[in-house]
């Protein structure tokens, strides 16, 4: 009898899946190991290993506070100042050639286009040679401002130049984008961030920034970071001020920046302008005892030992100075190379 023999099918192999190769399967302890933990770098408010923007009106001082911040970071050693990578494309050329130099005295780098071959079309292109070559990692490149760099009205432009944003600081690079605000505000008489909203959505961390007074007494203007999306432990909102008076060195003019922690007027809850002035009056009268006789070093001195600004106590400098004692306090005279140095006069007698 002829013996029947059953064959079963065999299952067919499925076709590798094309996507595998991409797979970071197993790659967990590797990336792990790799990853740039999220520690603040400009303050709290720019996270390492992160794309963060800042928006702002025109005239706002984002420049001038990103600086600020950046210097500290540096000077604290929260990064290396051969990492900082800031591409200056929309300032004049005294502007630039100031704050060439603050960065240059740090040792940190500032680009420009039209200068040594720079132009803004190979920030993206050398992003991506970095990517690939995995020199990426601990490098902080800050952009002012970003619709130089991208039409932020094209979705598409916007989404070709927030990808290869994505790829760079994925492998541990840091980015901050310095933009601007629409001239319309929002019905609460807040900013709106300019362009479309691809940036926000495809940047881990934004802040909209806003002048929430200018200080009548001691001429400091105080600007208000507002978080409107964070992928991690940024601050949700954070207060600076500053001396905006276009008369000052900008040098100057950062050495005035300081965090507050509220965003009230500085001395409206706890003094009055008068114990403002009494306050700026003692402390010049201190410096010039100590010694401290010259204009600027009287300013600098005093309104650090008043918690005031250098213009408010120029302006008390000022006008106290003469040579009447029933209303004046000090005055001058002139010494070599112009020197204005300064004396305390004598009361009258009562």
């Amino acid at each position: 009898m002829k013996k029947l023999i059953f064959e079963v099918p065999r299952k067919a192999t499925p076709p590798p899946n094309p996507l595998a190769k991409y797979s970071l399967l197993g790659s967990a302890d590797e990336l792990e190991k790799r990853a740039l933990e999220q520690k603040p770098l400009l303050g709290r408010l720019c996270l390492s290993g992160e794309a963060t923007v800042w928006y702002a009106r025109y005239g706002t001082g984002k420049t001038a506070l990103m600086l600020h911040l950046l210097m500290e970071a540096i000077q604290s050693g929260r990064i290396e100042p051969d990492n900082v990578i800031v591409v200056n494309a929309d300032d004049s050329e005294f502007g630039l050639a100031e704050k060439v130099r603050l960065l240059q005295d740090l040792g940190a780098h500032m680009l420009a286009p039209g200068h040594r071959g720079f132009e803004v079309g190979a920030l993206v292109k050398t992003m991506e040679e970095m990517v690939i070559a995995d020199t990426a990692r601990g490098v902080f490149i800050a952009v002012d401002t970003l619709k130089k760099f991208v039409d932020v009205m094209d979705k598409k432009a916007v989404r070709a130049f927030t990808s290869g944003v994505r790829r760079f600081v994925s492998k541990g690079g840091t980015f901050l984008a310095l933009a601007h605000t629409n001239k319309r505000t929002d019905k609460d008489g807040k900013p709106v961030p300019e362009g479309t909203a691809d940036v926000l959505s495809d940047f881990d961390c934004a802040y909209v920034l806003d002048v929430t007074s200018d200080n009548k007494v001691s001429g400091e203007r105080t600007i208000e970071f507002a978080c409107v999306k964070s992928r991690g432990r940024a601050a949700l909102k954070a207060y600076y001020v500053y001396d905006p008076d276009p008369d000052i060195p900008y040098v100057e003019r950062l050495c005035t920046i300081r965090e507050v922690e509220a965003a009230d007027d500085e001395y409206g809850d706890r003094f009055s302008p008068k114990d403002v002035e009494a306050e700026i009056i003692a402390a010049i009268e201190l410096s010039i005892t100590h010694g401290t006789v010259t204009k600027m070093a009287i300013a600098g001195l005093a309104a650090k030992a008043s918690n005031s600004s250098r213009r408010g106590a120029l302006k008390v400098l000022e006008a106290y100075t003469g040579d009447d004692p029933a209303i004046h306090r000090w005055n001058y005279t002139r010494r070599e190379h112009g020197r204005m140095v300064y004396a305390l006069l004598v009361s009258p007698p009562a």
